[in-house]
């Protein structure tokens, strides 16, 4: 029973989020500036998790603009997918035509969906847990709208919802899943020109119901306060802002007085797994938990210039405890500005880490946790084990590394020729260090290439010869950088760090840029044929998803007197997503992937406007054809498809045609462009890759 109870109620809370379109579409919360804090009191204090969006409509109507419906019709086939492995029911048939409306019809806009099922572009719309039950709310613009657009869809797939009254509302009800001893149901009720969402069981009451669906305030609600210092605290913007509450998770194992763990108990005859808990262990591991109670996220900006969309997003851990903090904020180290900041870097990382505070800072947390004086059995035996792990093992180990605060590496540029021998590369590694002329000595001390040469201290570089390496780098010192560098953008990054003092800003940092890392791997074909080990395809595959992508993430995470934050900036051109749906028709030199990932010619094609097509295959001379196949075609979304052909082939220029049997083939257009595309046939397990490159 709880196996099957959890299983249910997971797979409940995952359609139950897919099925609310504000959430769906809105995943920054891009529906806005509507009785936000109206909807805040009737949140419980205790839920444990909570996130609510605001923006604009202006917003909205730019992204509406710049996104191909078609875009979503993709995920609904997934989502289809889902739904067919998942449990079976008539209840959730309904959901899954709901589902499939918003995603799978790709003759209106996202916006016109929404307006068609009366949602209010500018309302807002949060959710929470009532226990352990999810809730949704959001706004809408005309409630009769909602309810017709619903009725329709539950006429269409022959459901006959159930109906009741709550408190003189309008309660509509269907079963997703019912088990001898476990039936959950979806509830939608409208008030206020809001829609509730909330799952329910059988077992609930009135008064719980009244509750759920926000016809009731909570004895013990959430605050307005609690929403407003999430901003000022964070500066997170109207878009999206939430938390997930790791104490309040844990009261509803640990203490049974919280309506989850009630409802649990109620739910579950064999009780709580933890129900046999000693007191000592459940009060023992909240006060742990209360250290760092809180997982906080939201968006500090997100705008559209044209099709591209940029935004700040950042999530911290809060830390209370604060000699844990004192303990953790020494160990940040450096991570240079163009780790994050350099927009013509394809990979940037960064290790920001004070060597020297190292050993000090984990030693300190160790004697922490070991020297607590714990009555919980539990924690005694943990205790125990991480007596074994004394972090001064370390110490000789950190003590090669001495003054150093980090190590970072940027890629910029790295092109091979087919035959490994031409090689270019723009590359540049650097270590901070407070005497960097130390590391230098090391160095020149213990590595071969370098035994004998002396690296300046006036930031002179030094041409180092590698053997084996196609290129030969430069090392030079930079006031408190040593730096090692080849090509000519990274050599400017690493005169630029002459001027860059130390400073305590981070714990790493991240630089990707998926269309230039995928621009590298395609240059590189000798390359990638090295390491794909016979998968070509797949490897090729990969720097196409990669290449096709136009999307760049930057960011890091640093200790900060709130705790452990992490922030990332993200930019994104939403056209790049709509290749797969453009028209392909035209005429082709058609070429497959070979097994070296070298491409090999086998003919012409020309797909038609009106859906016919022709492959063809010329003789070695080129003189004539000796192979032809007519055929339909058609393309849904990402998938071409050719049927109904009709083939013949021949030996030479002068031989007789003969017939071949008709065969269908299928492939996914990946990277489609205005020279062509490419697309990948998958037949018994084995990956086929075809370019297409227009003639």
């Amino acid at each position: 029973m709880t196996r099957n109870f959890f299983t249910s109620a997971m797979l409940a809370v995952c359609l139950a989020g897919v099925s609310l379109p504000s959430q769906a579409f809105d995943l920054f919360g891009l529906f806005s500036k509507n009785d936000l804090e109206d909807m805040i009191p009737y949140v419980p204090a205790e839920t444990p998790i909570f996130f609510a969006g605001t923006a604009d409509r202006d917003l909205v109507e730019q992204m509406n603009q710049v996104m191909d419906p078609s875009l979503f019709a993709d995920t609904g086939a997934e989502m289809e997918k889902l739904f067919a492995e998942g449990p079976q029911s008539p209840g959730l048939d309904l959901f899954q035509s709901l589902v499939l409306d918003f995603y799978g019809n790709d003759d209106e806009s996202i916006v016109d969906t929404y307006e068609r099922y009366g949602y209010k572009l500018d309302g807002a719309s949060l959710f929470y847990v009532d226990g352990v039950f999810p809730v949704m709310r959001f706004a809408l613009d005309d409630t009769d709208t909602f309810w017709s657009a619903l009725e329709a869809r539950a006429e269409e797939a022959d459901y006959t919802m159930t109906e009741r009254t709550l408190s003189d509302e309008r309660l509509v009800t269907f079963e997703l899943l019912q088990e001898p001893e476990f039936t959950l149901s979806l509830g939608l009720l409208t008030a206020n020109d809001t829609l509730t969402l909330a799952l329910f069981t059988p077992k609930d009451s009135d008064d719980a119901l009244k509750q759920r669906f926000a016809l009731t305030k909570p004895a013990n609600a959430l605050t307005k306060s609690e929403w407003r210092d999430l901003g000022d605290d964070y500066d997170f913007d109207e878009q999206m802002r939430g938390y997930v509450h790791l104490v309040r998770l844990a009261n509803v194992l640990l203490n049974e007085q919280t309506l989850a763990a009630q409802q649990l108990n109620d739910l579950l005859p064999e009780g709580l797994p933890t129900s046999e808990w000693p007191q000592a262990c459940r009060e023992e591991s909240l006060a742990l938990l209360s250290g760092a109670p809180r997982v906080v996220f939201g968006s500090q900006s997100m705008e559209l210039d044209g099709e591209t969309i940029s935004m700040t997003l950042l999530t911290a851990l809060e830390i209370n405890n604060d000699d844990i903090r004192n303990d953790l904020l020494p160990l940040q180290g450096f991570v240079p500005a163009y780790v994050t900041n350099n927009p013509e870097l394809a990979l940037g990382l960064g290790l920001g880490l004070d060597m020297d505070n190292l050993v000090p800072a984990l030693s300190s947390l160790w004697n922490r946790f070991v020297q607590a004086d714990f009555e919980c059995e539990v924690l005694q035996g943990a205790q125990m084990e991480v007596q074994e792990l004394n972090p001064a093992v370390l110490s000789m180990a950190a003590g090669f590394a001495q003054g150093v605060k980090g190590v970072s590496a940027g890629l910029f540029d790295l092109a091979f020729d087919d035959a490994m021998e031409n090689v270019s590369a723009d590359l540049l590694i650097s270590v901070s260090a407070e005497k960097p002329s130390v590391i230098a000595s090391l160095m020149t001390s213990y590595l071969p290439f370098l035994q004998g040469q002396s690296i300046p201290q006036d930031g002179t570089p030094v041409e180092m010869s590698i053997p084996m390496l196609p290129v030969q780098p430069s090392i030079a010192i930079k006031n408190k950088h040593l730096v090692l560098f080849t090509g000519e953008k990274s050599e400017a990054e690493a005169n630029a760090l002459a001027d860059v003092e130390l400073s305590a800003n981070a714990l790493s940092g991240v630089t990707i840029d998926y269309q230039k890392m995928g621009d590298l791997m395609m240059d590189s074909t000798a390359l990638m044929s090295e390491f794909a080990s016979g998968d070509c395809t797949d490897t090729y595959v990969g720097a196409l998803a990669l290449k096709n992508f136009d999307f760049r993430l930057s960011g890091g995470d640093q200790f900060t007197e709130q705790g452990y934050v992490t922030t990332y900036n993200i930019n994104m051109n939403l056209a790049a997503f709509q290749s797969s749906a453009e028209d392909v028709s035209g005429e082709y030199q058609l070429e497959m992937m070979d097994y070296d990932c070298s491409w090999m010619p086998i003919g012409q094609e020309v797909l038609n406007a009106d859906g016919t097509g022709v492959f063809s295959q010329q003789d070695e001379a080129g003189e004539c054809v000796v192979y032809e196949s007519r055929y339909e075609w058609s393309k849904s979304f990402s998938t071409m498809e050719q049927t109904n052909s009709t083939n013949r082939y021949r030996d030479d220029c002068s031989s007789e045609w003969l017939d071949e049997e008709p065969y269908d083939f299928t492939c996914m257009v990946l990277a489609a462009d205005d020279e062509g595309f490419y697309c990948m046939e998958v037949t018994e397990g084995e990956s086929t890759l075809y370019r297409y490159t227009e003639q």
